[in-house]
């Protein structure tokens, strides 16, 4: 079943659904960018030797936890602090 259409022949749902359809693309493309950001910025820290790492003042064993904003051993997240 359709809507019925209005004046210039257009449902009247339509519009919403193609708003809500560009809204949902929209967080999945954002997603995926941030995903693929995160993968590349791990790929980086994970080729830097442990010298570098300390300098920058993390290990090894914290690098998803830099890059995810999982909590680290202190139980306090270091992603966008």
């Amino acid at each position: 079943m359709t809507a019925p259409a209005d004046a210039k022949g257009e449902s009247p749902f339509g519009r919403a659904a193609a708003a809500a359809l560009m809204t949902t693309a929209g967080e999945i493309l954002r997603c995926f960018l941030r995903h693929a950001r995160a993968r590349r910025d791990m790929r980086r820290l994970e080729e830097l030797d442990e010298r570098m790492l300390r300098d920058i003042g993390i290990t090894r064993s914290e690098i998803a936890s830099v890059i995810y904003g999982r909590p680290n051993s202190e139980g306090r997240s270091d992603a966008n602090d």
